[in-house]
């Protein structure tokens, strides 16, 4: 009988250990799941001739979705709304209603956004009900920021709107193009830049100046070097880039340290 309590005890312990490992296997699941968002995906769009074929079967494979609605200028009552896209694993007919599949969430946030996966921005007026989107064309946006001065309201969009490698893709290992847009003129501008790759950028709104941080692309490094960084203003005047600090003040500072 001893032998008999003794089989069954080790049978219910280990039936019990069993147990315990599928709970905790489908936790750990569970948890990924919960807590894997949009952001994690890979940001890519496809490029015009993926799209021409999709076209060509009446497919699509993203869809558009609206991410929530956000303060941009108060004072005329215009909010932002940030458009990102969502990949349909196996696609849907273009004839289907995209509005069917947008899901949107309302929320309000200080001046500064997030990265993900947006393809353009919607500006909002609630005195004309009137609607501007700011893309007229095909941009896989890295990320986007909102600076607001006395004077202006600007929205600093970066992201890729060409194919540069030729992979099929536009994201990341594309060069990064630049847009400013000014609501006190409601023009958005793509900025003349071929030269810098850009890092970071900040606004300083005490001298109503756009400061970008940035690599110049024409600088050969070898592939374990790090290029080094420049600071360069937006000039709205001449729609590009110039270098904050004269280069011969650059010059200075490289002969110190030579020396």
């Amino acid at each position: 009988m001893n032998k008999v309590n003794q089989y069954n005890q080790v049978i219910f312990a280990l039936v019990g250990t069993i147990t315990l490992v599928i709970f905790l296997v489908a936790g750990v699941v569970f948890l990924v799941e919960e807590f894997s968002t949009r952001d994690y995906y890979e940001n890519t769009l496809i490029v015009e001739d993926e799209l021409d074929s999709l076209k060509k079967l009446n497919i699509r494979n993203q869809v558009i979705s609206l991410e929530g609605i956000h303060p941009f200028d108060t004072a005329t009552r215009t909010y932002l709304i940030p458009v990102y896209h969502k990949k349909i694993t196996n696609g849907s007919s273009r004839d289907d209603k995209i509005f069917g599949l947008l899901d949107s969430n309302i929320s309000s946030d200080h001046y500064y956004y997030g990265y993900g996966n947006y393809n353009n921005i919607i500006l909002y007026n609630f005195n004309s009900n009137e609607s501007k989107i700011l893309l007229g064309r095909r941009v896989n946006i890295d990320g986007y920021s909102v600076f607001k001065s006395k004077k202006k309201s600007l929205i600093v969009i970066t992201g890729w709107d060409e194919d540069t490698n030729g992979d099929g893709k536009l994201n990341e290992k594309d060069f990064k193009r630049l847009y400013v847009y000014d609501h006190s003129t409601l023009i958005l501008k793509q900025v003349e830049n071929t030269s810098f790759r850009i890092l970071d950028y900040d606004y300083l709104k005490e001298v109503d100046k756009l400061i970008f941080k940035v690599t110049d692309v024409r600088h050969d490094v070898s592939m374990d070097e790090e290029p080094p960084e420049f600071l360069v203003s937006y000039s709205p005047g001449t729609n590009d880039l110039i270098p904050l600090i004269d280069m011969s003040v650059l010059d200075g500072l490289q002969d110190i340290i030579d020396n």
